[in-house]
């Protein structure tokens, strides 16, 4: 049975006193001899690239409200200060063997991917992390950019409506599905690897589903639990 790399799902904040998707919540994960860490990106109407997971931020909508009013509501509301990507990715490249997994959140408009994902690459490229970062999104359209911008880098689909055949011939490296569909393809973690890709699910939170996902050959699992999954872990040899 093969030991899957467990990766921190928006980073390791199930800790009773952390708010995900937060700097503090990147340092625990950090601190865990785990994969990496998962994280979200939106973009504010000013074009500013945040880390966060919903589409509205204490009913704010974040893709139609400045920087300054979201930064503002997230710390009226406890929960601290709402990193940038930059405030993210400073911190991110202080532990050289910590992975950071970027899903870059989808949009309704094409134009607006492309926006963000131009966001994204300007500061990946101006901290020079190309090679502390992989990639995951539920856009085809997001996937296929990052890609062509690199082809170097690892960007995983998470969509989880292709088999592996018709994803290889996207070109890209890996599928990334929730439990429920490796459980209704049982035959798909097999395929991928055969075609060369990556396979990974989310988000593995019940210990018997790690096991399962073990047994089947899964590479990565994402999980609000690293500290869980990683102590039951060293069960597989």
């Amino acid at each position: 049975m093969k030991k899957p790399k467990i990766i921190a799902h928006r980073g390791y904040w199930n800790t009773g006193d952390c708010v995900e998707n937060t700097i503090k919540a990147l340092k625990q994960a950090q601190q865990l001899d785990i994969y990496g860490s998962e994280f979200d990106v939106r973009m504010s109407q000013d074009g500013v690239p945040l880390i966060y997971h919903d589409e509205f931020l204490e009913g704010n909508e974040i893709s139609k409200s400045d920087f300054k009013t979201l930064f503002s509501a997230f710390k009226v509301a406890g929960h601290g200060f709402l990193p940038t990507l930059e405030n993210y990715l400073t911190y991110g490249m202080k532990v050289p063997g910590h992975r950071l997994v970027m899903e870059i959140k989808d949009i309704d408009s094409i134009e607006e991917e492309f926006n963000i994902f131009q966001s994204v690459i300007y500061l990946i490229e101006k901290l020079r992390m190309q090679d502390r970062l992989e990639y995951i999104s539920f856009s085809l359209n997001i996937c296929r950019l990052l890609k062509e911008w690199s082809e170097s880098a690892t960007v995983s689909y998470l969509g989880g409506d292709l088999s592996p055949k018709e994803f290889s011939e996207y070109g890209l490296d890996g599928l990334n599905y929730e439990f429920k569909i490796w459980k209704q393809n049982p035959d798909w973690i097999s395929e991928s690897k055969k075609l060369g890709l990556r396979t990974g699910c989310w988000t593995v939170n019940d210990v018997k589903e790690f096991f399962e996902l073990a047994e089947m050959g899964i590479d990565f699992v994402t999980t609000d639990r690293p500290d869980l999954l990683l102590d039951f872990s060293t069960q597989i040899a």
